[in-house]
């Protein structure tokens, strides 16, 4: 592990905590707790979204073409 990955696992929980607390202090109502499981929903959902696998899941011909066509 290195000092760069350290220090940005840190910054990450930090970030995480400071805005867990935002959340936290800021949701009066259950609409506002609805509101923001369907935006963690989406950020989750769009991350999946774009997520490039860089291995095959089965045994295929696989070529790396700038298309997307295999």
């Amino acid at each position: 592990m290195t000092r760069r990955s350290i220090a940005q696992g840190v910054a990450f929980a930090g970030l995480v905590v400071g805005l867990g607390y935002l959340v936290v202090s800021s949701a009066d109502s259950w609409g506002d707790w609805v509101v923001f499981g369907v935006v963690t929903l989406t950020a989750f959902g769009a991350a999946l979204a774009v997520h490039h696998r860089e291995h095959p899941a089965r045994k295929r011909a696989f070529s790396r073409s700038s298309d997307g066509r295999g």
